[in-house]
């Protein structure tokens, strides 16, 4: 199924400075997830010889072609993957290791092949395109489960690395010893994972199928990791890291930075014309690209909060299987099962003790129209009195608007101007008695 663009809004790129990280003091606040797997792969490419950007084209056209004529025959089979976690921490800030390995673990069984109880997972019915349009049928377990990793002399893949450096760029580092980091197990047998402190509110980054052995793997920043010490509402559940293993395992991200509606080329995903931000349980986000579609903000690959994700779809699935498949990308990873720690089962941890905040007393935001040209309307329900502090910005991370509201409990609205904004993306910030609700809101012109 071709999928066409039908509106050029801004690039994104613009949003992910990560070059020019600072020294920033360590915190556990809930922050403002952003992936950058795309910008990543943009800023390599550029910074490449030229023998190495001919290198990977071909590369990529070779995993393209195969993958086109793997999906259509394609055998699916169980697949194990061992992982190994890379921690690295400053003496001043050590970090609680094992358990969050765990616990991550336990999430990416459940959200690629659900062999582990399903608790962590949410109510797939609060999203009502769940059912209405149809992605409760293309919904599909993977197929491909994940262990701990277990060494030569029996080590076990949770490595706890001192380190001088506190925060992290987006530039590999952290995979080299001699550059402060850790060096990978064989990146063709095993998924090595990066636990550090990144610039900013990013979570993570992916190598997708095709780059350098030396480099490939996953980074992913603390705050983000695992269900227990760190993590923080709404990026609690651990679905970060099966985000960026999507990726990892070549799933394109709903959304495409350089290209406005480009596409995943998965046929049973709809075009997103940007990424979804907060809490998604309502019917309203519809994509800006030809035809309009109703996006699957429940998919993993979408980058809602946690507890509003929970699905991959079966071509999602056929992709992953292509990729392990003998002749793929990632044939040699999907050959691991006997690289796992060895014990009769999996280790099983108790779900995350985080106070729950009923529904019914939630903060919920709607913004609308949405694309939006000239103003739009702010809806706010507050579950309580309080005062609520808006603010709008833009992927540059400029300040556009800024309200500091005493409200009451029931429902607000407020109207903002946006006519002498420029076309693109921006996000929508609300912060009351505790809680915080997101929205993406798209401006045209």
């Amino acid at each position: 199924m071709m999928k066409y663009p039908l509106l050029t809004l801004l690039v994104l790129g613009a949003a992910l400075h990560l070059v020019s990280a600072q020294e920033t003091k360590l915190d556990t606040r809930t922050i403002y997830r952003r992936y950058a797997t795309q910008e990543f792969a943009a800023r390599m490419e550029k910074e490449a010889l030229e023998s190495e950007r001919i290198t990977a084209k071909n590369k990529e056209k070779e995993i393209k072609k195969n993958t086109f004529d793997k999906e259509r025959t394609i055998q699916y089979q169980e697949v194990v993957i061992p992982v190994v976690f890379h921690f690295l921490y400053t003496p001043e800030k050590d970090v609680v290791y094992e358990k969050e390995a765990y616990s991550q673990l336990y999430t990416l069984n459940n959200d690629f092949s659900e062999t582990l109880s399903p608790g962590a997972k949410p109510v797939e019915q609060a999203n009502r395109a769940y059912v209405k349009e149809g992605y409760d049928r293309r919904k599909s377990k993977t197929g491909v489960s994940f262990c701990l990793a277990e060494g030569s002399g029996k080590q076990l893949g949770i490595l706890k690395v001192a380190t001088k450096t506190r925060l992290w760029n987006a530039d590999n580092a952290m995979k080299s010893k001699r550059t402060g980091g850790s060096d990978p197990w064989d990146t063709e047998k095993y998924l090595n994972i990066w636990v550090v402190h990144l610039p900013d509110s990013v979570g993570g980054y992916a190598q997708m199928p095709g780059g350098l052995a030396a480099t490939d793997g996953i980074v992913i920043d603390y705050r983000f990791f695992g269900t227990y010490h760190y993590t923080r509402k709404p990026y609690h559940l651990g679905r970060t890291l099966s985000h960026l293993v999507g990726s990892y395992l070549g799933l394109k991200e709903l959304w495409d930075e350089s290209t406005p509606c480009g596409d995943d080329e998965v046929d049973d995903t709809p075009i997103h014309n940007a990424p979804n931000y907060g809490p998604v349980n309502v019917y309203q986000h519809i994509s800006t690209c030809d035809g309009y579609p109703v996006e699957m903000t429940m998919n993993i690959m979408d980058a809602t909060d946690d507890a509003s994700a929970f699905m991959f779809t079966a071509g999602q699935k056929k992709r992953i299987q292509t990729m392990l498949s003998k002749g793929g990308p990632r044939e040699k990873l999907g050959q691991g099962g006997s690289l796992c720690q060895k014990e009769e089962k999996p280790k099983k941890l108790a779900e995350p003790e985080l106070a729950e905040v009923p529904d019914t007393r939630r903060l919920t935001l709607l913004a609308y129209p949405n694309p939006t040209k000239d103003k739009f309307t702010l809806n706010l329900s507050p579950p309580a009195a309080g005062t609520c502090e808006i603010q709008v910005i833009n992927f540059s991370g400029r300040l556009m608007s800024k309200q500091q509201l005493q409200l009451d409990e029931g429902h607000y609205q407020t109207e903002i101007n946006t006519q002498s904004w420029a076309p693109g993306l921006y996000y929508i910030h609300c912060r009351m008695n505790g809680q915080t609700v997101n929205q993406t809101l798209s401006v045209v012109k």
